[in-house]
């Protein structure tokens, strides 16, 4: 097996089993045009790069190379051994899976990086204010209580396809239940790419002020409240399903964000496409923290019958550390 252990691979082999790519085909074709050569093997990509998350690689170069060196893996994934797609069929199906036509190369003066990558001055388990006061209340106001949705994004096609391999299938099995509780939160995803940039020119200075590249185009510099310090990356919710009668805990919707997002603005938009791409789920409660109690999410949940469990003690705790034998 390579690089890789047998142990891992028969582990890798048993997730494998599980995965049904069928639905798969009805969301992509609209990613392909109805002329020219079709697109051959894309369910089978998927199923390698599922492969590869589940044999804990992390290059798809590395990746393709090791498909290609063994039989066993290109059969996991689907691949008949002397058809394996090229390097190139991996990253243009990254490119229809991802809803973006042109991914920004993030080139500016190195003026604009040196400004973004300011550090903020925060206490441990502080939280970022929001960028944009109100957005939440504009987002309630455009959106969602009129039953619209939000453009898409380049995540939608993803995101559909996470529920409709993932979520929906385990509703079915009776492992998501009516009367289930769902809860959400974000974390801090940090991204080990240069946040100054890549230089491309050939100045001997190093604070010139010639555009430079970035790796990570969507990494932004935000707040890392539990360790206390900025991080450069991205901003992760997940919202998370509990069936009382199955005792199964699943998410049930992964959502990316720039790092300076504040969590309620992601809450509020992960409501929504949770409601839009898993419409079977009838939860009868959703857990936030403080940082979500707002007029627009409670407002939302109500209109969709859900109630709402905002930890409120918690917030009352970082403002007066006394409060607590008074709430109780």
């Amino acid at each position: 097996m390579g690089l890789f252990s047998r142990t891992k691979t028969k582990k890798a082999i048993a997730k494998m089993e599980l995965l049904k790519l069928d639905a798969l085909y009805d969301l992509i074709k609209g990613q392909y045009p109805p002329f020219g050569r079709p697109a051959v093997a894309q369910a089978e990509i998927f199923r390698a790069f599922t492969l590869m998350a589940a044999m804990g690689c992390t290059s798809v170069d590395s990746w393709h190379a090791q498909l290609s060196e063994s039989p066993e893996l290109c059969a996991i994934a689907g691949f008949p051994a002397s058809s394996l797609p090229c390097l190139g069929a991996f990253y243009a199906f990254i490119n229809r899976l991802w809803l973006l036509k042109e991914m920004p190369s993030r080139v500016h003066k190195s003026g604009w990086p040196f400004a973004f990558c300011q550090s903020v001055k925060l206490k441990k388990g502080e939280k970022l204010a929001e960028r944009k006061p109100g957005i939440n209340e504009r987002l309630y106001a455009s959106y969602f209580s009129k039953g619209r949705h939000l453009p898409k994004h380049p995540q939608h096609l993803m995101q559909a396809a996470f529920a409709a391999l993932a979520v929906n299938p385990s509703i079915g099995r009776g492992l998501i239940n009516e009367g289930c509780y769902e809860s959400g939160d974000g974390t801090a995803l940090h991204c080990h790419s240069n946040k100054y940039g890549k230089k491309i020119c050939l100045c001997e200075e190093h604070k010139c002020r010639c555009n430079r590249r970035y790796s990570g185009p969507g990494a932004r510099i935000g707040w890392d409240s539990g360790e206390g310090r900025n991080y450069y990356g991205y901003s992760l919710f997940m919202l998370t399903a509990r069936d009382p009668r199955s005792s199964a805990e699943l998410p049930t919707l992964i959502r990316f964000g720039e790092a300076q997002r504040h969590g309620s603005v992601l809450a509020l938009v992960s409501i929504d496409e949770l409601f839009m791409f898993s419409p079977a789920i009838e939860m009868a409660g959703l857990c936030f923290d403080s940082a979500m109690d707002n007029n627009p999410t409670y407002s939302f949940l109500r209109g969709k019958g859900v109630e709402a469990f905002i930890d409120l003690i918690g917030m009352q705790m970082r403002l007066c550390p006394n409060a607590l034998p008074a709430l109780l």
